[in-house]
């Protein structure tokens, strides 16, 4: 059976049992180049799709962050940062980093930081062809920009960012992007 999907896992339950999941290769490129270009021009302690390896634990004890046990995910917060690593695409076994959420001026996504004009990032956001998908409060102090399945999720007052979310879509359901 040849069936065309963009980058999501087709999931059947028939009869109520198994699972089938099917991986659009192509798609998947797409969303790791983007990951990729955003890393190159970020500083965001470590990258985006980073493999949870012994040595990346070992230098986030040493930095002597907070580790948060999460069912589905491995947590580590601490100094305006958290990073959370979990299973990309599948949920698996936490394995990838695929969320980054900080206030700390130290890090930077496209060269901004939380404190900098929102303007001019949106702008930024906008050339790097991310298209807006949401503004979730009542008085729009988040906004959510999407492009291959990398989101830029951005709190913000009217001209100050206050803090940025890098996630990449996964495909558990804690999750809430699925």
């Amino acid at each position: 059976m040849n069936l065309k999907c963009k980058h999501k896992y087709i999931i059947k339950s028939p009869k109520g049992r198994g699972f089938i999941f099917i991986d659009d290769k192509i798609q998947r490129e797409k969303i790791e180049n983007t990951i990729r270009e955003m890393n190159l021009n970020s500083y965001l302690g470590y990258n985006l799709l980073s493999p949870y390896s012994n040595e990346i634990i070992k230098n986030i004890k040493k930095e002597n962050r907070k580790y948060i046990d999460n069912y589905m995910s491995n947590d580590y917060h601490g100094n305006g940062i958290m990073w959370i690593f979990s299973g990309y695409p599948h949920d698996e076994s936490p394995s990838y980093l695929t969320e980054i959420s900080f206030t700390s001026n130290n890090y930077n996504i496209f060269g901004f930081k939380p404190g900098d004009n929102i303007i001019n990032l949106i702008e930024l956001l906008k050339k790097q062809k991310f298209r807006k998908i949401a503004n979730r409060a009542d008085n729009s102090t988040e906004t959510i920009y999407k492009k291959n399945d990398l989101y830029i999720i951005l709190y913000h007052d009217d001209e100050t960012i206050i803090k940025i979310i890098v996630r990449v879509r996964t495909f558990y359901l804690g999750n809430n992007l699925y």
